[in-house]
């Protein structure tokens, strides 16, 4: 039953951290590669961890792997950090829920997946609830939020 416990832990921790970073990226920083530089500066810490794990000795591969790696996750923390600056972070949380399509569109490329129809239906169910938190409804008028488009771009990565 500890499972339980720390699955909830889990969620409720990433909820104080998405909401950081609106309350940091909205107020404290005006461009994103600003509030990731400050953010980077904290991560030698993690060299702390070194000292408990056995480490691989580095190959040319993985050391490419490493540097690809470390730029997709600028790139996409750069688009979630500009939409949380500008749409509300539950609605960005949303749509960030939608990673397992472009990983499905991926599998199914490159890994020939399929799905079965419920599996099918929950995709569906899953694009249009994203879709949804998309859209901003301004007079009798509908427009979809810009934070939609940069979450939709950090998905993609």
């Amino acid at each position: 039953m500890l499972w339980i416990f720390l699955a909830f832990l889990t969620y409720f921790c990433w909820a104080g951290s998405n909401l950081g970073d609106k309350i940091v990226s909205g107020r404290y920083f005006t461009h994103p590669l600003a509030y990731l530089f400050f953010g980077f500066l904290t991560a030698p810490v993690v060299l702390v961890f070194a000292f408990f794990v056995q480490l691989e000795p580095l190959t040319t591969n993985l050391l490419w792997s490493s540097f690809l790696s470390a730029f997709l996750y600028l790139l996409v923390s750069v688009f979630y950090i500009k939409a949380v600056a500008i749409e509300e972070i539950s609605r960005e949380n949303m749509l960030w829920n939608m990673s397992p399509i472009f990983s499905l569109g991926i599998a199914w490329l490159f890994l020939g997946e399929r799905l079965s129809g419920q599996e099918f239906m929950v995709l569906v169910l899953l694009i249009v609830a994203a879709l949804l938190a998309s859209f901003h409804a301004q007079g009798k008028r509908i427009k979809l939020s810009l934070g939609a488009l940069y979450m939709l771009g950090a998905c993609m990565l």
